[in-house]
């Protein structure tokens, strides 16, 4: 089967009777009959909803989550989730987006994004947000029984699924999903594991549509940045042996503002956030030197494996991949290598190329509404 099946007219009605069509809880039911022909709906509703947005955000309460969880024999962590409510869209039933960040990044970073998501009141698709923040990330706990920096991806993985048992546990069934960088590699990890134990992120949880921006590239994908030694010489002029975490990824504001704001002309986004918001905002975290070794392969780890296609079509999660053009870290003909692999979609109705001259690494914290303008115009030209 291929995206041939999402081809499709304008809806002939309005937005919210759009929006309410393709409630996730509908696609589940088709998904439960057997059939997969109601994708293009929801495809057509993320269309809509990101290309008419209001450019003023708005706030929404919050109230954190807080989950135990066990990343491996003798080594646990408490997981905080950050859950936002759309104010447009109360009370919030289902229709809820769960958010992994990247390497050195906390939940709160994906604040001005959520504030564009729930800055209009016609917005039905999304009503709440879960944003993750990883082990020793943020608002989360550093772990117990092992230090920081030993933590891996692995144990990131862990810890989402744990964070997502947890939401399930508390009523919280989000059918979304959406990385960034790293972020976006540990969601096609969890996918990988989850199908090795005959499962998958549709069976377990439900989950219909996963998202990864500018992912990491997994073993089975090209990536000069890590191939040419490029990455692990950058990390090393940060590593930091912390008495208390252990040896880390030591970022300041200014070195994350100028690896991730960047565009290949190395020139910074207008739209970079200064570096004393990005610590009044909390957006920067110290990062695992095991996670960051692994997750560009530096000696002695290798990079992650995630198999082949493990969003294969038969596998029912829907994988969106968003590509930057000005990304110095995932570039395009690569990240155009690595959904194929992921998805084994030759059609690439799936692969969201998202074209500025400040389209960089970080561009859904510097331009959240363009970015959504963006992958709107792109699913509309797709459908």
């Amino acid at each position: 089967m291929t995206f041939a099946l999402f081809q499709a007219q304008r809806p002939p009605f309005g937005f919210t009777a759009m929006c309410r069509y393709a409630d996730v809880r509908i696609l589940t039911a088709y998904y439960v009959k057997g059939k997969f022909v109601n994708i293009q709906t929801l495809l057509i509703a993320f269309a809509l909803t990101v290309s008419g947005l209001n450019p003023k955000p708005a706030w929404a309460a919050e109230h954190d989550v807080s989950i135990p969880v066990t990343l491996r024999t003798n080594v646990t962590t408490n997981v905080v989730v950050t859950i936002r409510d759309n104010p447009h869209d109360l009370p919030c039933i289902g229709r809820t987006l769960v958010t992994v960040s990247g390497l050195a990044h906390t939940a709160a970073a994906w604040n001005p994004l959520i504030d564009q998501l729930f800055g209009s009141s016609g917005n039905r698709l999304v009503c709440r947000v879960a944003a993750i923040d990883l082990p020793g990330h943020g608002k989360s706990g550093l772990p117990q029984g092992a230090l920081y920096g030993s933590l891996t991806i692995d144990d990131y993985v862990t810890a989402v699924a744990g964070a997502l048992d947890g939401l399930n546990a508390r009523f919280i069934h989000p059918h979304a999903i959406i990385g960034h960088s790293m972020g976006g590699l540990i969601i096609e990890a969890l996918q990988a594991k989850l199908l090795t134990e005959g499962s998958s992120l549709a069976k377990r949880y439900a989950i219909w549509l996963a998202t990864v921006m500018s992912p990491g590239a997994s073993r089975e994908q090209p990536w000069t940045f890590a191939d040419s030694g490029v990455a692990a010489q950058t990390i090393a002029e940060f590593v930091l042996d912390d008495p208390t975490k252990g040896a880390i990824v030591h970022l300041d504001a200014a070195s994350w503002d100028y690896f991730f704001f960047t565009n290949l002309a190395q020139q910074p986004s207008p739209y970079t956030p200064a570096p004393e918001v990005v610590m009044s905002k909390g957006y920067l975290s110290d990062e695992s030197l095991s996670a960051s070794a692994q997750l560009v392969g530096a000696p002695p780890w290798q990079r992650i494996s995630v198999g082949n296609a493990p969003f294969a079509i038969r596998n029912r999660t829907l994988l969106l991949y968003v590509n930057p053009s000005q990304d110095m870290i995932s570039l395009r003909a690569e990240a155009r290598a690595g959904y194929l692999q992921l998805t084994a979609d030759s059609s690439m109705r799936g692969f969201l190329p998202v074209d500025d001259d400040f389209a960089v690494h970080d561009m859904f914290v510097a331009q959240p509404a363009l970015l959504l303008q963006k992958i709107g115009d792109t699913l509309w030209a797709n459908l």
